[in-house]
Order: C-alpha cells, then sequence, then structure tokens
C-alpha cells in the first residue's frame, strides 16, 4: 500500500509540472491524467483532456493511447467524449484511438477527447504509463488551423484491495434422525397346484391344429418410382468492391477534416481548399 501511495504521488508531481509548463509556453496540453484502480476490477473509465485552448477553441482531434496489455485490457466501451466521431479499441492488448470533430468549436475547457474503458487484469500494485500520441499531428482549431500542443503521458496503478476479515459462521448442532421401527411382513400362504381331469382310458386325444399364414400379395407389374437427384444451387458472384469516397480536401485519406468541411459547406460557411483540390459542390 505504501508503494502505492508514493507512485500516486509522483504521478501527480509530473502532471502540476507539465501544466504549469505548458502554461507558460502558451500551448495546449493534451494528458493522460493519473488514475488507480483495484487490481481485477472491470469497467474502469479513464478520459483523456485538452486544456491552454486558442480563442479558436477546439474543432478537430485524433488520439491514440498506449499501454501495457499485462496491466490494462481494452473494452468495447470507448467513445470520443465531448467530440462527434468515433472510438476504435481495436483489441483488448490496444493501441485505442480516438478521432472525434465538432461542428462549432468548444471552447470550454477542459474539453474531454477520449473516454476510454478498461480492465485491471495486472498483478496487485502493477503500474502501467499511457503513452498518448496525436496522429499526424491533428489538433485542430474552429478555423482549420492546426493549435500548439505538448503532450501529458497518463498512467495507472492496479491497486490491491484490501482483504475484509471473514466473520466466523457458527457451527449448527446436528439433530439426530429418528431411526423407523421396521414393520412386519406377513407370510403368504402357498397355492396349491390345480388337478389336471384325467383322460378317459381308450379316448385319444384331438390335436390342435396350427394356424395357417396368409401370404401377402406382391404387385404383379408394378415399377417402382426412382429417386429424384437434387438440382444443384447455382453460386452467387461476388460485385467488385467499391472505391472509398469521401476524401474532401485530396488528403489522400478520409478524416474528421473532411467531415468538418463538409459541415461548414451546408452551413453556409467558408472552405478553404489546397491548390488544385475541387471546391466543395463542384
Amino acid at each position: 500500500m505504501r508503494s502505492t501511495v508514493l507512485i500516486s504521488l509522483f504521478a501527480a508531481g509530473l502532471v502540476l509540472a507539465a501544466t504549469m509548463s505548458s502554461e507558460a509556453s502558451g500551448q495546449a496540453t493534451v494528458s493522460g491524467g493519473s488514475w488507480s484502480f483495484p487490481a481485477g476490477s472491470t469497467s474502469n473509465q479513464v478520459e483523456i483532456k485538452v486544456t491552454g485552448l486558442p480563442a479558436g477553441g477546439l474543432g478537430a482531434s485524433d488520439v491514440r493511447i498506449a499501454f501495457d496489455s499485462s496491466v490494462l485490457e481494452a473494452t468495447t466501451a470507448c467513445t470520443t467524449g465531448d467530440m462527434a466521431g468515433a472510438c476504435n479499441p481495436n483489441a483488448p492488448a490496444g493501441p485505442a484511438r480516438a478521432a472525434g470533430f465538432a461542428i462549432f468549436p468548444i471552447t470550454s475547457e477542459p474539453v474531454v477527447i477520449t473516454r476510454a474503458t478498461f480492465n485491471c487484469v495486472g498483478a496487485p500494485d502493477s503500474f502501467t504509463a499511457l503513452t498518448l500520441t496525436v496522429v499526424d499531428d491533428e489538433l485542430i482549431d474552429g478555423n482549420l488551423a492546426p493549435i500548439p500542443y505538448s503532450v501529458q503521458h497518463g498512467n495507472v496503478v492496479c491497486f490491491a484491495p484490501a482483504t475484509p476479515t471473514p466473520t466466523p459462521v457458527p457451527t449448527p448442532t446436528p439433530t439426530p434422525t429418528p431411526v423407523p421401527t421396521p414393520t412386519p411382513v406377513p407370510t403368504a400362504s402357498p397355492t396349491p397346484d390345480p388337478t389336471a381331469s384325467p383322460t378317459p382310458v381308450g379316448q385319444t386325444p384331438s390335436p390342435t391344429p396350427a394356424p395357417t399364414p396368409t401370404p401377402t400379395p406382391t404387385p404383379v407389374g408394378q415399377t417402382p418410382s426412382p429417386t429424384p437427384a437434387p438440382t444443384p444451387t447455382p453460386t452467387a458472384t461476388p460485385e467488385p468492391t467499391k472505391p472509398a469516397i469521401g476524401d474532401v480536401d485530396c488528403s489522400g485519406e478520409v478524416n474528421p477534416i473532411d467531415a468538418l468541411k463538409l459541415l461548414r459547406f451546408d452551413a453556409g460557411l467558408s472552405v478553404s481548399q489546397a491548390e488544385g483540390c475541387p471546391e466543395i459542390g463542384d
């Protein structure tokens, strides 16, 4: 338990130092926080947050979370927090990834960009870092401009839960089982054998005739019906896969920036395109 407290205090000091450094440099901070859960517990929620945003607010983000799979196990309960978008835990061993966007920039802080759920599968007092990566530096404000940022990695401790003292269970006094009195069995009286009637002298007994079996007639000229052969089922020809669509800004991939530009276009707001990329709606 003492080692758990020391680890938690050390992690909190790192978070405070990184926050002061970020405020001094004028950058936004992407932080994973410090978390502690009982070893063996499930459905533990971790939040990834952004603070120190510029006046333009937060328009889009894309963050990856890596961790020690011998300590934590990711579940499918993963969201993009205050943003719209998608969160993919990939596999129980991670890494998890959350890509989100906002139609109207979010200016209130802190902004939760990921809510990931983990199970503590490590030994008691095991520890893992939450290593954060902003994918392709995709931390964008409401005007589609990149936001300068720093990363504050998080950590999780799976501490040993307190062992409760068992309550002694009183031993019940056994109740003697009464022995039943056997019921006497009456003796059965023997049944006398019937006396056979004598056959008169000089008279031959008549034999009992045996029944004659009736033959089953076989139909003449009847031909058995042939069994129809099964008709084979034709195999359906798979249709070719259509190419992916939605790359609005000609970046070579579909990401939250494409969704944000489409939403700004639908809202009647200005949308800037790279040179050589057609305008939206053409």
